[in-house]
């Protein structure tokens, strides 16, 4: 079985880009506490994991994520291989969401009202 489950802050904000198919593919990173010792509260790390979401909604997350948002993340890893200009093959851990929770409230424009926004 293959199932991740995370909540967590963006890194930084989403890229949205788009496949010669024209399906929508939005990546970032979660930034994610985790316990060092698993009965101290106190000593904690943080994993910085990169996510990709496709179709929907990568759509949705772009347009309603940013840099400093909780959300959960629902889905599945996947181990993604590519060759750098240097010609060495490199590789990373990701997951692949299929659900992603906006967890907290709306962002606020300048004015100080919030921004209306559809649930991811």
């Amino acid at each position: 079985m293959n199932h991740v489950s995370l909540i967590g802050r963006l890194a930084g904000d989403p890229c949205l880009r788009y496949t010669a198919k024209g399906t929508a593919v939005t990546g970032f990173v979660l930034a994610v506490e985790r316990l060092l010792q698993p009965d101290d509260q106190a000593d904690r790390a943080v994993e910085f994991i990169k996510v990709v979401t496709f179709g929907k909604v990568g759509e949705a997350c772009s347009g309603h994520l940013y840099k400093g948002r909780r959300v959960a993340v629902e889905g599945s890893l996947r181990t993604a291989r590519w060759q750098g200009e240097d010609g060495r093959v490199r590789q990373r851990v990701e997951v692949v969401a299929r659900l992603v929770e906006f967890l907290d409230g709306k962002r606020k424009n300048d004015q100080g009202n919030e921004e209306n926004e559809a649930a991811g």
